[in-house]
């Protein structure tokens, strides 16, 4: 898939255009190779995303979309004396709609609202100014900006008996910026939970984004309706944090004389647990 530099060096002119007319000294030329990976760097195939878009921003105004070539990388051309940004954004047929940004739009305006993003992938490219001879070639990563979380709660029933417990996750958001920060209306998710042998409750998963910066994501439980037991950290003052792509379950331990939770990875989760 990745096309050698030197066959792009030939519609280089084909760039130019972004730049300013009559005097090319400031313009910066770059090709910009997408590459989906998960959490933890690891590249995904190409097909978990159908389209990319990618919308440059100079000097944090978006001035105009970028389409892809056919080998799906991106040729960029712009003034190399303005602070410039690439976003690039992926996605499918039944993924979570991306706004098209206006003309002038700043980078910070909202690009998705949702409390439950399905298949958008994000990576950003920003421009460190520089002196260049030939066109760049840079590899941009794109994460999943879903994140998905789990509570189990163990003994429930030894410590408060029977009755109807829920769960209830807050400390969350439902915008994404096209700066890739997180924001919007804050949101609570209520999932659905069940009792694994009578001994462990197991929320059904949650998909939401990330969380906030210098946020966290905080706890609730309830029996019957009225709470007892609610917290973003334990009693060492961990707190519970989402990054893009995480797939993750708090455990939380009734036994303690402080409620205490350790966050696993939903795999790991079912490697100690026994789900029949």
């Amino acid at each position: 898939m990745f096309y050698p530099i030197l066959g792009l060096i030939a519609v280089a002119s084909l760039c130019l255009s972004s730049c300013s007319k009559g005097d090319d000294s400031q313009c910066v030329q770059y090709v910009i190779i997408p590459k989906l990976v998960d959490s933890n760097g690891k590249a995904l195939p190409d097909t978990i995303a159908e389209s990319l878009c990618a919308y440059l921003f100079l000097n944090g105004k978006f001035d105009h979309i970028v389409t892809t070539e056919s080998n799906g990388h991106f040729l960029l051309s712009f003034d190399g004396s303005k602070k410039a940004s690439l976003v690039i954004v992926g996605s499918n047929i039944n993924g979570t709609n991306v706004a098209q940004p206006s003309f002038g739009e700043d980078i910070d305006s909202v690009m998705v609202n949702t409390s439950s993003p399905e298949n958008l992938y994000y990576g950003q490219f920003d421009y460190i100014s520089q002196v260049h001879d030939s066109i760049k070639s840079v590899e941009v990563k794109l994460v999943n900006m879903r994140a998905t979380i789990r509570v189990a709660v163990r003994g429930l029933h030894k410590y408060y008996g029977n009755g109807n417990f829920s769960v209830k996750l807050s400390g969350l958001h439902n915008a994404l910026t096209y700066d890739g920060r997180i924001t919007g209306d804050s949101v609570a998710y209520t999932p659905n939970v069940s009792f694994i042998n009578d001994e462990q409750l197991l929320t059904d998963s949650v998909n939401t984004l990330p969380t906030a910066q210098n946020e966290a994501v905080n706890i609730g439980i309830y029996k019957n309706g009225t709470i007892i037991w609610q917290s973003s950290e334990d009693s060492s003052g961990n707190t519970i944090k989402l990054n893009p792509g995480d797939n993750n379950v708090v455990t939380i331990d009734c036994g303690y004389r402080i409620f205490g939770f350790t966050v696993l990875s939903w795999n790991k989760f079912l490697q100690n647990v026994d789900m029949r």
